[in-house]
C-alpha cells in the first residue's frame, strides 16, 4: 500500500469520527460549589447542576434563592438555612433532587401565599435523604421527604414521608403518606391533620389549643393528650385519650378506646376488635365522660368503668359517666360493666355514678352489670344471658329474650319484661311494670313493694322466697279469678317455711301506666358483619403518581423561561440516553472502518 493511500485512509477515519462526535456531543459538566451567605436574589440553573455544598448556606432575609426544575443539590452533611425565601419548584417530569443534609426555614423566612404565589415553596422534589424543619410557613407539595418538623403555618400536602412528621402551631398536614408516625404538639395554635395515611401511630401531646384530626387512615394506634377534635378517622391499633375536653366522633376504631380524660365526649364511633371496647382508665379515676351513639363489638366488655377505690371516693375522683344511645353486642363478660365486685366492699360500689339510657344491648353475657350508683333507663336489652345485674334504679326499659331479665334492682318501675326464662329476680321495689310471657315472672326474696304491675301469662307469675309475709295488692294478674291468681303464686301454701302473699285487692283490668314513659331504643338489631366502618373519603396522592387535578394545577403554574438564544433543556435521562446511543454508533462505525482497512491491506498483499 502506498503512503498516499494510507494517509487518505487515516484522514477519512478522522473525518468520520469528527462527524459522529458532532452529532452526539458528550458534555461533562463539573459541579457548581456553593457555601456561605446568599445576600442577593440568586438562581441555581439546571444548566449548572449539580450544585455541591462545601459548607452551610444561609439565604439572607429579604433574599430569594430560586432552584430551577431538574436541578440536583448535593447537601452532604451541610444545611440550607432560610431567613429569606426559597423557591424550589420542579415539575411532574423534571423533579428537583436534594441529596443529604437538611433545610431549615426560620421564623424570618417568607411564608407561602397561595393567592399571590409568593413566599417559600418546595414542590415536585425528592428529599428522601434530606430532613426539613420549618418555624414559618413554607408550602411543601408533592415531595418525597425523609422527615419533617412542621411549625408556624407550614403546609405539607400530597407528599410522602419515609420517617416521622412533627406538627405544631398552625401547620396543616393534608393528603400525605406518612410512614414513621405523626407527632402533634398543639402549643398555642392548633394544627390541622386531615386526609393522611399514617403508619407508625398518631401522638398528640397536651396543649392549650384544639387541633383538628380528621379523615385520616391511621395504623399503629392513636394517643390523644389534649382538648382535641378527632373525627372521621379510621384507626387500627386502638386509641388512648388522656387529655381533658377531647371530642372524639365518627371514627372507626379497631382495637378499642381507653380514656383517662376528664370532661371528654365520644360520639358516633364504631369500636371493634378489642378485649374491652371502651375502657375508662387513669390513676386517679377522676372522669366525667359522655359515651353517646357508638357501635361497640368487643370480646369481653363493651364499656368498662372500673371500681372506684375508697380513697378515690373520698377525694371525689370516681367516674361520673353518661352512656346514651349506644349499640353494644358480642361481649363475653358484659355489654356495660360498672365497678368491680368484691375487692373493696360496699363503699367502693357506691363510688361511680353512671346514667345508662337509650342503649341497645344484645347477645352479651350480661347486658349491664353494675356495682355503682346511678340509673338504667329507656334501654332495649335483649338476647343476653342476664339483661341487668345490679342494685340500681331500673326504669322504662324493654327487657326481653334473656335467660334472666333483671337480677337485682333497687327500684324497678315502668319496664316491659317479656319472654325471659326469669323475668325479675330481686329484693327491691317492683312497681308499674308489665311482666309477661316469662317462664318465671318474678322471683322475690324480700317483702318490699309489689304493686300496680301487670303480671300474667307467665309459667309461674311469682315465686316468693322470704319467710315474711308480702303485701302484693293492686296488681293485674290477667284474671279476676282469685283461685287462679293464687295458683300462679308460690308461697306458704306450697312451702310452710315461706311467708304468705296477700294479693287482695287486685286490679280488674290491665294497668295502662305499667309501660315505659319514654320510648326506649328501637333501632333494628344489625348483623355483626354489617358494622359500619369509616374510612377517609380521600387518599393521599403519591408524589410520583399525581391526581388529574394536581396535573391541571401544575400545568397552570408559571414555568421558568430560558435565556434568549438557549433551547429548553431536555431531561437528564434523555440527554444521557442520547450520549450512550452516540457512543455505540461511533464504536460500530470505527469497527467497520477497521475491518474495511484489514480487508483492503489483505488484497494488496495478494
Amino acid at each position: 500500500m502506498s503512503k498516499k493511500r494510507l494517509s487518505a485512509a487515516v484522514v477519512g477515519l478522522v473525518f468520520l469520527l469528527s462527524f459522529f462526535a458532532s452529532l452526539y456531543p458528550i458534555k461533562v459538566h463539573a459541579s457548581t460549589e456553593s457555601n456561605g451567605i446568599i445576600g442577593s436574589d440568586t438562581t441555581w440553573t439546571k444548566a449548572n447542576s449539580p450544585y455541591l455544598l462545601t459548607g452551610n448556606v444561609l439565604i439572607d432575609e429579604g433574599v430569594t434563592l430560586t432552584i430551577e426544575a431538574g436541578n440536583t443539590v448535593q447537601l452532604g452533611n451541610y444545611y440550607i438555612m432560610v431567613n429569606g425565601t426559597l423557591n424550589a419548584r420542579g415539575t411532574m417530569v423534571d423533579r428537583i433532587q436534594f441529596v443529604g443534609g437538611s433545610i431549615a426555614f426560620t421564623v424570618q423566612s417568607g411564608s407561602w401565599n397561595e393567592t399571590t404565589g409568593s413566599g417559600s415553596i418546595i414542590e415536585n422534589a425528592d428529599l428522601t435523604t434530606t430532613s426539613l424543619s420549618a418555624l414559618s410557613g413554607p408550602k411543601i407539595s408533592n415531595c418525597s421527604i425523609l422527615r419533617i418538623s412542621a411549625g408556624g403555618s407550614t403546609l405539607l400536602i400530597n407528599s410522602k414521608v419515609t420517617d416521622s412528621v412533627s406538627a405544631s402551631d398552625s401547620s396543616s398536614i393534608l393528603h400525605n403518606e406518612i410512614n414513621g408516625g405523626l407527632n402533634v404538639n398543639p402549643l398555642l395554635n392548633p394544627p390541622t391533620v386531615s386526609y393522611n395515611t399514617i403508619s407508625g401511630g398518631l401522638f398528640v401531646s397536651g396543649g392549650s389549643s384544639t387541633p383538628e384530626i380528621s379523615h385520616n387512615d391511621i395504623t399503629g394506634g392513636a394517643s390523644i393528650g389534649g382538648p382535641d377534635l378527632v373525627f372521621h378517622n379510621s384507626i387500627s391499633g386502638g386509641m388512648h385519650v388522656s387529655g381533658a375536653l377531647a371530642n372524639v366522633s365518627f371514627n372507626a376504631v379497631e382495637g378499642g378506646i381507653s380514656c383517662g380524660a376528664d370532661y371528654s365526649t365520644f360520639v358516633n364511633n364504631t369500636i371493634k376488635g378489642a378485649g374491652i371496647g371502651f375502657d375508662i382508665t387513669g390513676s386517679n379515676g377522676r372522669t366525667h365522660i359522655s359515651i353517646i351513639n357508638n357501635t361497640i363489638t368487643a370480646q369481653t366488655i363493651g364499656i368498662n368503668i372500673p371500681e372506684a377505690f375508697a380513697y378515690q371516693i373520698l377525694y371525689g375522683w370516681a367516674a361520673i359517666a353518661y352512656i346514651n344511645g349506644n349499640i353494644i353486642s358480642g361481649c363475653s363478660t358484659a355489654g356495660i360493666k360498672v365497678g368491680e365486685a368484691g375487692s373493696q366492699g360496699g363503699v367502693a360500689w357506691e363510688g361511680n355514678n353512671v346514667t345508662i339510657t337509650n342503649n341497645l344491648l344484645y347477645a352479651n353475657n350480661y347486658g349491664i352489670q353494675t356495682r355503682g350508683s346511678g340509673t338504667i333507663e329507656s334501654n332495649t336489652i335483649i338476647d343476653n344471658t342476664c339483661g341487668i345485674d345490679g342494685y340500681v334504679t331500673v326504669s322504662n326499659n324493654i327487657i326481653a329474650n334473656n335467660t334472666i331479665g333483671i337480677n337485682g334492682g333497687s327500684d324497678i318501675k315502668r319496664n316491659i319484661v317479656a319472654n325471659n326464662q326469669v323475668g325479675i329476680s330481686t329484693s327491691g321495689r317492683i312497681e308499674n311494670n308489665t311482666i309477661i310471657n316469662n317462664a318465671l315472672g318474678i322471683r322475690m326474696s324480700d317483702p318490699r313493694t309489689l304493686t300496680f304491675n301487670n303480671i300474667y301469662s307467665n309459667g309461674l307469675n311469682l315465686n316468693y322466697t322470704s319467710t315474711s309475709n308480702l303485701d302484693a295488692a293492686n296488681n293485674w294478674w290477667g284474671t279476676t279469678n282469685a283461685q287462679a291468681i293464687n295458683q300462679s303464686i308460690n308461697d306458704f301454701k306450697n312451702d310452710f317455711n315461706l311467708g304468705r302473699v296477700n294479693f287482695v285487692p287486685f286490679l280488674t283490668a290491665s294497668n295502662p301506666e305499667a309501660t315505659p314513659e319514654s320510648k326506649p331504643f328501637t333501632i333494628p338489631i344489625p348483623s355483626p358483619t354489617q358494622a359500619p366502618t369509616q374510612k377517609p373519603n380521600q387518599t393521599p396522592t403519591s408524589p410520583n403518581s399525581p391526581s388529574p387535578s394536581a396535573i391541571q394545577q401544575q400545568s397552570e403554574s408559571p414555568t421558568a423561561t430560558p435565556p434568549t438564544g438557549e433551547s429548553t433543556p431536555t431531561s437528564l435521562l434523555e440527554t444521557y440516553t442520547r450520549y450512550v446511543y452516540g457512543l455505540i454508533a461511533v464504536v460500530i462505525a470505527l469497527i467497520i472502518v477497521i475491518i474495511g482497512l484489514l480487508v483492503y491491506f489483505k488484497k494488496l498483499r495478494k
